[in-house]
């Protein structure tokens, strides 16, 4: 009886399992020709770990980092790690993200900036879960990732970023801090009247948190620089609310 029960079970399990790994890799198997096409090939070695993970292979990449394959080696041929691959995976790359991370990923490898990247290609989804996932792990919350994340028009990842240490006053390459990046107004053209409501709580959480307006980007532009554009639109009549928003940030002084 008790080995007819455990059979029983093993059964189940069994059944259970293949249940998990059709529903997951179903579609990468019935979609294997068409990922298999010339751009993964061009970019991607195959059999490697990351041509696993860009054609969402989760079971192959799986089996090779549970064999010792180095989740920190960058490709030569894109120069890129596997979590960075693992963002433009065609089949659910937090799930890859998760499996390099616990086995060892450097979340803040010099030169690739997970934490922005992730913001970027995914900031105006629903996003924050993973994010505070992330920087549990340590990703840097200062690469960059409070700017782009401003771009995305995002209130609360904002807001997370500074909860978990990131600096209002952060440049990115150009020199360019959140407080300037949430000024100009190109970034909120899609939806005007709903992207500008969220565009001021965003500068008003910055300020508050110490943003500080008198700090200059690469070309020597200071904030009423990104302003000024700002004040462009709203002469222009292009959105809603911006009367409030223009007045909110010059109610600031600026050296």
């Amino acid at each position: 009886m008790i080995v007819k029960n455990i059979l029983k079970l093993l059964i189940v399990i069994i059944f259970l399992l293949i249940g998990y790994y059709l529903y997951f890799n179903m579609p990468w198997i019935l979609q294997y020709k068409e990922r298999e096409s010339s751009m993964v090939t061009e970019y991607y070695r195959k059999g490697s770990l990351q041509y696993d993970i860009i054609t969402g292979n989760y079971v192959f990449a799986r089996i090779k980092v549970l064999f010792g394959e180095n989740v920190n080696e960058i490709d030569k041929k894109n120069n890129t790690t596997p979590l960075e691959t693992a963002l433009m995976s065609m089949s659910y790359p937090d799930r890859f993200i998760k499996m390099l991370v616990k086995n060892g990923a450097n979340l803040n490898k010099e030169g690739h900036e997970l934490l922005s990247e992730y913001i970027y290609y995914f900031g105006q989804q629903d996003c924050n879960k993973m994010i505070k996932y992330l920087l549990n792990k340590g990703a840097d919350p200062d690469k960059n990732a409070l700017v782009v994340a401003v771009t995305k028009n995002n209130y609360d990842l904002v807001q997370i970023l500074l909860k978990n240490g990131a600096d209002v006053n952060q440049k990115n390459e150009k020199g360019i801090t959140a407080i300037m990046a949430a000024c100009y107004s190109e970034n909120y053209e899609e939806e005007p009247g709903i992207n500008t409501r969220k565009q001021y709580r965003i500068i008003r959480l910055l300020i508050e948190k110490g943003a500080d307006i008198s700090l200059k980007d690469n070309k020597g532009n200071t904030v009423e620089k990104y302003i000024q554009q700002y004040r462009k639109n709203i002469e222009n009549g292009n959105h809603e609310y911006t009367e409030s928003l223009y007045k909110l940030i010059k109610s600031y002084k600026i050296n």
